[in-house]
């Protein structure tokens, strides 16, 4: 799945997983990544994010930035 030119605002994702992901030119505001009720993280596995604007958002643990 591939996220292109996508705002995301005040948005909770729990426990979600994004394998093989792409964001790309993406805005998440005021977003939260965080656990799920199984104590279950949210997973970014080859997860890569080009030219995105990250504000205030926690837990968009993805390694492979561009800016």
């Amino acid at each position: 799945v591939n996220f292109t030119d996508c705002t995301f605002n005040n948005c909770i994702f729990k426990g979600s997983s994004f394998p093989d992901c792409k964001f790309v030119k993406t805005k998440l505001n005021n977003c939260q990544f965080i656990k799920d009720n199984l104590d279950g993280d949210c997973s970014f596995e080859n997860t890569q994010a080009y030219d995105c604007k990250i504000n205030n958002t926690v837990g968009f643990n993805v390694v492979d930035i561009h800016a």
